[in-house]
């Protein structure tokens, strides 16, 4: 999860101007990799979720209050930080109007609403940031998949022969399809868009870390439709989507690359990375703002200590959010 933050940041900050005067060849396999494609660490983050949930909820046996305990659970941990940042983004935009002498364009109420309870993209309401539209497709992974193992589960106590292949056939399928798309095929902000890299983490958990041939056979088709289906999106994601849920599964298979990933920075990059995904582009902005005020725009070294500027704040703020807001709530 550290690693597909810090990957969201370096696109940000390179598409913020931190590396403007280096003029990069943006065709250059350098910037493409690290800056460019960075914006496929989303994809990396639904693939994540998929493994962790499916972990979390491994042994789970789903009913009524057991579902509605697990999303309050899911809705703790993310809106406390989600909220906040919503203001602190708000509160900055209002410091930068201020500063520029013009009005801070200020969402409505109705907006505000919509964003707390993640229905921006259902009501296509213009995001307060960026970034927020990947929380609205996380809560309705985790919905959709505990329903599913709750469905699952009542399905299977049926005296009928094989029923319990019916769920897991429905979800598979459905990934099946989405990862046969290239671009937005359900109602807009709807999970089945992006249905298939969930799965995918949930297949390179139950395929390689519980050992379930049937699921990484299943992983394979699913990451070899992904990739073949590449090419034609619009955006950098079915393969580092692709790359991640492969990632995993070698490495419940191998159970060494795991161990090489426990170093102190490493763990404390993935323990700040909802922080980091937030509040970074604020950060950006702020560290390009006040490097400008204090090098000389134009030079090598200016372009070097701006972008170091925007990592190095992206990465304070986060910490710091992180052990007064998240951590505690």
């Amino acid at each position: 999860r550290g690693i597909a933050a810090l990957w969201v940041v370096l696109f940000h900050s390179y598409k913020f101007g931190s590396l403007n005067s280096l003029q990069l060849d943006p065709s250059a396999p350098l910037t493409r990799y690290l800056f460019e494609y960075g914006r496929g660490g989303v994809a990396m983050f639904f693939v994540i979720s998929g493994f962790v949930i499916a972990h979390s909820l491994r042994d789970a046996q789903p009913n009524g209050r057991f579902i509605g305990l697990f999303m309050l659970r899911r809705t703790i941990r993310l809106d406390p930080p989600y909220w906040l940042s919503i203001l602190v983004v708000l509160g900055f935009t209002w410091i930068v109007a201020a500063q520029n002498g013009r009005p801070a364009p200020w969402p409505g109420i109705g907006s505000m609403l919509a964003h707390m309870a993640y229905l921006q993209g259902f009501l296509r309401i213009p995001a307060i940031q960026v970034v927020y539209w990947t929380l609205t497709y996380e809560i309705q992974f985790y919905f959709v998949y505990v329903l599913a193992l709750w469905a699952h589960r009542a399905i299977s106590a049926l005296p009928t022969a094989n029923v319990q292949y019916v769920v897991p056939t429905i979800m598979i399928g459905l990934a099946f399809i989405a990862a046969f798309h290239t671009s937005e095929w359900a109602l807009h902000g709807l999970f089945l868009n992006y249905w298939h890299t969930f799965v995918a983490g949930v297949l390179a958990y139950y395929g390689g870390y519980r050992r379930v041939r049937a699921a990484g056979f299943l992983l394979l088709v699913l990451i070899i439709i992904i990739l073949v289906r590449a090419p034609d999106t619009a955006e950098v994601f079915n393969s580092p989507a692709a790359v991640t849920a492969l990632g995993l599964y070698l490495a419940g298979q191998t159970r060494t690359l795991l161990m090489r990933l426990r170093s102190a920075p490493l763990q404390f990059l993935g323990t700040i990375s909802y922080s980091l995904y937030l509040l970074h582009i604020p950060a950006i902005l702020g560290a390009v703002s006040i490097s400008l005020k204090l090098v000389q725009y134009g030079s090598v070294s200016a372009a070097l200590v701006i972008f170091g500027s925007t990592i190095a704040a992206s990465l304070c703020v986060a910490a710091v959010f992180w052990y007064a807001i998240e951590r505690p709530s």
